[in-house]
């Protein structure tokens, strides 16, 4: 079995490692992953690990897929926002690339593109869009399962990963629909929920 080490997305705060200071994440600070990323051998692919707020709110997941592709080399997982920017960053592969049929050859981003309303709900239009356009374009995506234990999913792990797998399956299956054969990587997200206090702990 391989395993393959990567930055997360969107981490509303940093811990500045200059000043000490706990504030909200720039796109510097997404540029600066980027390079460490990069340089260091033991990360095999990364993620913007900020979710910076000194961009366009609506066009931030732009900024920080321009911000990896000019610091990295390494294969990329990127969080459109919706069809729009996923339609725009479809354009910025195709001036990468050439073209969205040399990118298929021997693609280096994936879209995490669309997730299911747990329990075996889809999502808003927002995220099927994405899911839909990438289908159509043959441009590599994740979907994926939130199952948060105790809350929307069950809270044993076993039962919880088979809902998973369930959900997985249903998001697979309405891609394949679109475009039969078109690259798919299934996977999920989870967190336990406290029933006492509500509150989740989340990581990925």
């Amino acid at each position: 079995t391989n395993a393959f080490v990567g930055s997360g997305p969107t981490n509303p705060f940093f811990q500045d490692f200059e000043t000490n200071e706990r504030r909200r994440s720039t796109l510097a600070d997404c540029e600066n992953c980027a390079k460490i990323m990069d340089a260091l051998p033991e990360f095999d692919f990364l993620m913007s690990l900020s979710d910076p707020v000194d961009c366009p709110p609506e066009l931030k997941d732009l900024y920080s897929l321009q911000a990896m592709l000019e610091y990295s080399d390494k294969p990329i997982c990127s969080l459109p926002t919706n069809r729009y920017t996923m339609e725009e960053q479809g354009e910025m592969i195709e001036a990468l690339y050439g073209s969205l049929e040399a990118f298929a050859e021997k693609p280096s981003i994936i879209m995490l593109s669309g997730e299911t309303a747990t329990p075996l709900c889809s999502e808003d239009e927002i995220f099927t869009d994405k899911q839909f356009y990438c289908a159509e374009h043959n441009i590599p995506q994740s979907v994926i399962s939130y199952i948060q234990l105790g809350s929307v999913a069950p809270v044993t792990l076993a039962n919880a990963i088979m809902m998973a797998i369930a959900e997985n399956f249903y998001l697979l299956t309405m891609t394949q629909l679109i475009n039969p054969g078109c690259p798919d990587l299934c996977s999920l997200i989870s967190g336990s929920v406290d029933m006492k206090s509500t509150r989740t702990c989340y990581s990925t």
